[in-house]
């Protein structure tokens, strides 16, 4: 069943937004929150007559306040999932898989050595599972070290740990793969056709997956089949709560019973639907491809569809509550109500289109978009937020300063340099004052602590990088402080940049000072990543026959550097920086603690 469109001009909606108590930082925007709502009342066309837009009269709009940023250095392989204790993991196109705390503190990233192909999925007893390009899965343990990888028959589309103790492997050639927790094989099953829709596993134990014949298939834990149940088109979205619904490629829905009959079946889009939510109802929300949300009733009857206009809606979360938070292809963060009320039409500040939308149990939102950018938002009212949006709203640093919106997160180098908490540090750090360089840094690393650098990272990498340098600053062209410097370094390797080691790993064997030297070399070891070598290579020539005996403090850093990058990279790194730390371990360069930890390291890379 389709919803009745609205006759020519649309319905308007109650009221004219004069009653609005807007919060305080969006009293500008009250004209733009109004219009948004009546272009939604516009664009809303509901299943019945009693479905009516949002009355703007009275009502406040709801407030996002972002609470915590991280940028991985590239796109998330899928959306954020949380674990049985509330940490919060992902993977990137850093080729790292990361793990948050609530509050935004990173409690661990683990090298991956390969792109992410599927959304990280976590297990029971705290252990998470990724898939890999091109043909791997791997089992990382809760404190982030891999435990197993096996190769597939093809590349992996979705990695299902199971309350039974199995890890269901789904590959895009129709494999199927059973394992245990420890990575032992169980059982294998090869599908007609590729996997077309992500995989679930029902409320029965039963695992669930597409296929591009049309056909649904179920099995049990010990992979035996126990229905199969054929369409006329493929399915591409599967949801599974205490009932199964399935939609499909040419906009048909069907919900299917425990032993895989068919219930009913609706075409409610005549676009293919992407994304099947359920809430605790049972009622489905779905997203289609032409960007259009769905609301449908646990009978099938198409209570109201919606699409912003200008834009289409690219990811979508739902509520057990029905509330449904949907990210835009142009940036923005939407949220309507169980009845399709707007309660929000939100600008992030950056238009790339937002992909993953999710929400944590603690009913923050989280966002990640093509701008490698993910968020987490506060809705309206939250306490914990007072604090923290207090100091996102001094601008410049200082509450005498001017500057643009506070919740302004643009994308570009020049809006890194507008965002009010950093256009600061830039003149602080480029003073002629020791001091204020001081203030500067003491100022991101309170930011990094708290996981507070957001949007400004590539911005705040690049003045870190100029301040670790040593260059000449200010007018007077000031050098900086050794100890600054050291400061600096230390702070790079926590904010983990993959492409900053190369660059320290060229100026390494020329820097005179045996401080900066062991600050380097620490942070080498902190970010941990050298895909090409080149940490390995600059190490390996400060301890030539030729050059100055190490100190002890260097030397313990080169060996910390060396067994770091040897540990998370390629084969070929770790086989270079293990010769490297054996050639340690006999050099008379070296003080006899440092072979003797060199000799250690050696044995970790075996």
């Amino acid at each position: 069943m389709t919803g009745k469109s609205l006759p020519s001009g649309g319905q308007k909606s109650a009221g004219n937004g004069g009653g609005y108590r807007v919060n305080q930082h969006f009293t500008s925007r009250r004209g733009r929150v109004v219009t948004a709502l009546l272009l939604w009342a516009l664009l809303l066309l509901p299943a019945s007559p009693q479905m009516t837009a949002q009355e703007s009269s009275g009502a406040d709009p709801m407030v996002f306040l972002p609470l915590w940023t991280h940028v991985p250095s590239g796109r998330l392989s899928g959306p954020p999932v949380w674990t049985r204790d509330g940490r919060m993991l992902f993977a990137g196109e850093d080729r790292r898989l990361y793990a948050f705390s609530g509050t935004g503190g990173r409690l661990w990233r683990t090298d991956l050595e390969r792109l992410p192909a599927t959304t990280v999925a976590a297990g029971r007893d705290g252990s998470s599972y990724v898939g890999l390009s091109p043909n791997l899965i791997a089992a990382i343990t809760p404190a982030g070290r891999i435990r197993w990888s096996v190769a597939g028959p093809d590349a992996p589309v979705a990695i299902i740990p199971s309350p039974d103790g199995v890890v269901y492997g789904v590959w895009r050639n129709g494999a199927v793969t059973a394992r245990t927790v420890r990575g032992a094989a169980v059982w294998t099953v090869q599908m007609a056709a590729p996997v077309t829709a992500t995989p679930v596993v029902t409320a029965h134990g039963l695992l669930v997956v597409a296929t591009g014949d049309g056909a649904l298939t179920a099995f049990d834990v010990v992979g035996t089949r126990r229905w199969l149940q054929r369409f006329p088109v493929p399915v591409t979205a599967l949801a599974s709560g205490e009932r199964l619904i399935a939609g499909d490629r040419a906009g048909g829905l069907h919900h299917i019973s425990a032993t895989g009959s068919v219930l009913w079946s609706r075409r409610p889009s005549e676009s293919a639907i992407r994304d099947v939510l359920l809430d605790a109802n049972e009622a489905s929300v779905l997203r289609t491809d032409d960007g259009t949300i769905l609301a449908i009733s646990p009978t099938g009857t198409t209570r109201w569809r919606a699409r912003p206009p200008g834009t289409r809606i690219t990811a979508a979360a739902l509520t057990d509550e029905g509330v449904i938070y949907a990210g835009t292809s142009d940036g923005r963060l939407i949220a309507l109500n169980r009845d399709g009320r707007l309660l929000a039409d939100h600008p992030t500040g950056r238009s790339a289109a937002v992909q993953h939308v999710g929400i944590t149990r603690g009913g923050r939102v989280v966002t990640a978009g093509d701008d490698w950018v993910l968020a987490v938002w506060c809705v309206s009212s939250c306490a914990q937020v007072g604090p923290r949006a207090a100091l996102w709203g001094h601008p410049r640093g200082g509450p005498g300063g001017t500057g643009v919106s506070p919740l302004y997160l643009g994308r570009s180098v020049e809006a890194y340099r507008d965002i009010l908490d950093f256009i600061f540090l830039e003149q602080a750090a480029s003073s002629d004052s020791v001091e204020s360089q001081r203030r500067a840094l003491a100022d991101i690393e309170t930011r990094v602590a708290e996981g507070r650098v957001g949007t400004a990272h590539v911005y705040v990498v690049e003045l870190l990088v100029s301040i670790a340098m040593g260059g000449p600053v200010g007018r007077g062209r000031t050098p900086v402080a050794p100890s600054e410097r050291e400061r600096a370094m230390a702070l790079l390797g926590e904010l983990g940049d993959h492409t900053v080691s190369a660059r320290f790993a060229r100026i390494l064997p020329a820097e005179p000072s045996p401080l900066m030297q062991s600050a380097i070399l620490s942070m080498m070891a902190e970010i941990e990543s050298d895909p090409d070598g080149d940490v390995v290579t600059a190490v390996s020539a400060l301890v030539q026959p030729e050059r100055t005996a190490l100190t002890p403090g260097v030397g313990l850093a080169a060996v910390g550097a060396l067994t770091s990058v040897g540990r998370y990279n390629r084969a070929e790194v770790r086989i270079a920086a293990r010769e490297t730390l054996i050639r340690m371990s006999s050099s008379e360069q070296v003080s006899p603690g440092v072979r003797a930890a060199a000799a250690h390291g050696a044995r970790t890379l075996e």
